[in-house]
């Protein structure tokens, strides 16, 4: 697992496809936002019983352009 340190607003590329933005920093929370190929889906897994996470690892996940553009609406 690579652990990287980020401060508000900066991004991280990935395979110069994907980025991964910064967008706020709040006491316990972290908001991110996403840009990626609508090819690429992009799903978060929420910490549960496994039986649980795999039912919901088991959906179709949202394409990367409607998860960034939700997020840009923030």
């Amino acid at each position: 697992m690579l652990v990287l340190t980020r401060k508000n607003g900066e991004t991280i590329c990935i395979n110069q496809h994907i980025e991964v933005k910064v967008l706020s920093i709040s006491r316990n929370t972290v908001k991110l936002g996403f840009s990626a190929p609508p090819q690429v889906n992009i799903r978060r897994q929420e910490l549960s019983p496994a039986t649980k996470r795999q039912a919901r690892c088991d959906r179709k996940p949202l394409p990367a352009a409607a998860v960034y553009h939700s997020l840009a609406s923030c």
